[in-house]
């Protein structure tokens, strides 16, 4: 029975037995119709907030209206300087609104008051660390339009440039990206520890801390900007995942450079003035900030851990002791087994201590003690997420450092589990780069079978990039190859930062990886789309399950 049906029992009990089908698709009707009456009033608030428009403003009207996405990098000795240069060429970059309808286009042309900005992302270098506090205030001295500024500082920044996306590494620089979104409902929140909901608390908990909805046929995303001392950054993202599992999650935790260590989060939002300073300068050194985009936009993930495998063998834990995290026994996988008996693989279906399993795969991958041992130094394990995916790729497995201990068992830094498939991986340029551009062909390839299949997607307009401080030209030997290599791909605006850790999701839980470059590509959302992760068993329910129905749909007109 439905959840319609459970909760009108009492009636039912006390009905006839030949009217109760009857009943049950009258009241689910009544209770649809009543989803759909909150969720309109929900829409007109919405729209009587934003500049332009009013309640009487159109699903098609919002569908034509242009989406804003401007974003420049300015180099500049004086932060006042930088955000004036950056400011003022994103918004003389119309050419960056990369939305195709010719009303939108139109529109931008036209710098109507409908299109300034009420977004404001802000990424900083900590060379302006002892101007952190005037940050947010200068901006939107220069755009009293924004309601909303998000950000932090960083070790680099990623914004546009004339040439294209450019990454600024330990330098000062300042990345200035003004949005606007029409039929988005942005919510922006600080969270301290304190503030933080503990593991048994319910997801309306969640939802009232963020100001989004549990339940809702719209798409969902969350950015997510953590300061280093924030140690609950996994339990942060895990509360989201569980009041929000359709949502797509991504985002960094903030950094610095060698010319000072002080980082900063920039979270001001007009309507959540509290009597806190840090709330009305906008500025906090400790915490997360927490974006949420709901309605007319998804966005869709790339997570690329920097990696390439050892060999094509797949193992699957025989024995492991959960508690330690100590893999002590590995088989070959059912494919890797059937190989090893034509002679073509080894180890076949016999269990190996990990000692023994890494010695024959190395004798296969390296040919000098060289090689071996630069391979040893980016040594890391794939551990695959739990799906029935027959056939895994490398970008499929969740990377986790390990060692092997005295008795040649397998140290990881996760939970590990018998049952549970890994490979061998191995992290440097040539990874990274592979990784990378595995990541892009993939994306290229769904919006082709997209476009073949008529799905109308619409084009992106704008991506976020978060990407290790430990790659950029340090890692590559040149500037910028992260972004450009993303960007050609996706030619799109990118803004971003380097980052003491990224955030984003895999399958359906969100991670804190390292040596990573998630990337959150928006598009306007298509009525009727379901929202892609563009991670490997990441879905979201259906808008007929009851998850996306949600309990309170009784709630009167």
């Amino acid at each position: 029975m439905s959840l319609t049906g459970l909760r009108f029992r009492p009636m039912l009990e006390a009905a006839p037995p030949y009217s109760q089908k009857a009943f049950i698709r009258i009241s689910e009707a009544r209770c649809k119709q009543r989803i759909s009456n909150v969720s309109n009033r929900r829409r007109k608030q919405q729209l009587s907030a934003l500049p332009g428009t009013d309640a009487s403003t159109t699903d098609a009207e919002l569908q034509n209206a242009p989406m804003m996405w401007r974003t420049r990098v300015a180099r500049r000795l004086n932060m006042e300087s930088a955000v004036e240069e950056a400011v003022t060429k994103a918004l003389a970059s119309t050419a960056q609104a990369f939305d195709t309808s010719a009303n939108s286009q139109d529109a931008a042309s036209s710098g109507s008051h409908s299109q300034a900005p009420d977004l404001a992302i802000v990424f900083c270098s900590s060379a302006f660390a002892d101007e952190y506090e005037r940050v947010v205030a200068e901006v939107r001295r220069h755009v009293p339009s924004v309601t909303k500024v998000f950000g932090c500082s960083g070790f680099g920044v990623i914004g546009g440039s004339d040439e294209g996306p450019e990454e600024v590494e330990s330098a000062p620089a300042i990345s200035v990206t003004l949005a606007r979104m029409p039929g988005v409902e942005l919510s922006l929140t600080h969270v301290s520890m304190p503030q933080l909901p503990d593991g048994d608390a319910p997801p309306e908990r969640w939802s009232e801390l963020l100001g989004m909805p549990l339940y809702s046929s719209q798409p969902l995303s969350f950015v997510i900007l953590a300061d280093p001392s924030f140690m609950r950054v996994a339990d942060l993202t895990a509360g989201l995942d569980y009041a929000f599992p359709a949502a797509n999650k991504i985002g960094g935790v903030a950094s610095a450079g060698m010319m000072d260590p002080s980082r900063a989060l920039f979270c001001w939002s007009e309507e959540r003035q509290t009597n806190d300073p840090a709330s009305r300068i906008g500025v906090y050194r400790t915490g997360a900030a927490v974006l949420a985009l709901h309605g007319g936009v998804e966005m869709e993930l790339m997570v690329a851990q920097g990696c390439r495998p050892l060999s094509s063998t797949t193992w699957v834990i025989e024995r492991a002791d959960s508690d330690t995290s100590c893999i002590t026994g590995l088989r070959a996988a059912p494919a890797a087994a059937a190989a090893a008996a034509a002679g073509t693989a080894a180890g076949g279906g016999e269990v190996l201590l990990p000692l023994q399993v890494l010695q024959r795969e190395l004798q296969g991958a390296v040919s000098s003690e060289q090689e071996l041992r630069q391979t040893l130094q980016n040594l890391v394990l794939g551990l695959a997420p739990d799906t029935m995916k027959a056939s895994l790729e490398p970008h499929d497995f969740l990377i986790r450092a390990m060692g092997l201990d005295g008795k040649g068992h397998l140290v990881v830094s996760d939970y590990v589990r018998p049952g549970q498939r890994v490979r061998f991986m191995v992290r440097d340029k040539e990874g990274a780069m592979q990784d990378l551009a595995s990541h892009g062909l993939a994306f290229k390839r769904r919006e082709l079978q997209s476009l073949m299949e008529g799905g109308g997607r619409a084009p992106p307009f704008g991506a976020l990039l978060f990407s290790c401080n430990g790659r950029g030209s340090a890692l590559y030997g040149e500037p910028s190859y992260d972004s450009r290599t993303i960007t050609s791909f996706v030619p799109v605006p990118a803004a971003g930062f380097l980052c003491n850790g990224e955030i984003g999701r895999m399958g359906d839980t969100t991670h804190l990886h390292g040596f990573t470059c998630a990337v959150g590509v928006l598009r306007r959302a298509v009525a009727g789309a379901q929202q892609r992760s563009g991670q490997a068993g990441a879905g979201a329910p259906g808008a007929d399950s009851p998850v996306a129905r949600g309990p309170d749909a009784d709630e009167s007109a």
